[in-house]
């Protein structure tokens, strides 16, 4: 487990930040990073799990690509096996990301085999991502309002950031429902990225993308008819 907190077209002090990064210290309390690029900047937290060495600490950087991750690639030795022009400088499971993503675009997520909530930056092409794994293992929480994008490992981060208003609507729905389905949250426009799905935020622009479906074999799929 680790924690980002971040935002992108926010004038926010570094030292804003740091204290938003504090509020969830107890997801990675081995390291914590501030970075802060043209237009954005990131707060994480490291829990060291793979590579114990600080030379794992994130952000992992290839070209003009950089990514935070929160979670774990269970496949990233074979990925490095099959990546003959690829040359580690860690053990780290995150190094290859940036690699890959430069190498096969976003098509690379259906290549990873793991548990993950992503904070991916193009900087050659002013592109932010968010993503979040197949099944939401990892949670990723954003709230898009005038000022820009805010996104956060923990809702509590954000409320470091700006204000929040409870969303009376879905509590009721979460109420009689049980449970509260995603995107929805307690707050008002603020949301949880769905299981499946990543966030392009370019020119102030957020488009959301379905990268995964699950599918069912014949005889499984049967059974629902």
């Amino acid at each position: 487990m680790c924690g980002f907190v971040g935002c992108i077209d926010i004038n926010i002090s570094y030292g804003k930040l740091k204290k938003a990064t504090k509020t969830i210290i107890h997801r990675g309390p081995d390291a914590t990073t501030i970075t802060k690029g043209k237009n954005w900047i990131v707060g994480f937290n490291r829990l060291a799990i793979i590579d114990l060495n600080k030379r794992s600490m994130q952000p992992f950087k290839y070209k003009n690509i950089l990514v935070f991750l929160n979670g774990e690639i269970f496949n990233y030795l074979e990925l490095i096996k099959k990546e003959k022009n690829f040359f580690p400088k860690t053990k780290s499971d995150v190094e290859i990301i940036p690699y890959l993503y430069e190498k096969y675009g976003m098509d690379f997520l259906k290549m990873l085999n793991g548990m993950f909530s992503i904070i991916l930056i193009d900087e050659k092409r002013d592109k932010l991502f968010l993503i979040r794994d197949r099944y939401g293992e990892k949670p990723l929480f954003y709230l898009k309002n005038k000022k820009g994008l805010y996104f956060a490992s923990e809702i509590r981060a954000i409320k470091e950031l700006t204000d929040i208003e409870i969303e009376k609507k879905n509590i009721e729905i979460n109420f009689r429902c049980g449970f509260l389905p995603q995107p929805l949250t307690l707050y008002k426009d603020l949301n949880a990225l769905e299981a499946g799905h990543y966030i392009e935020v370019f020119k102030n622009k957020i488009t959301k993308f379905k990268w995964y479906n699950l599918k069912l074999d014949n005889d499984l799929s049967d059974n629902f008819n």
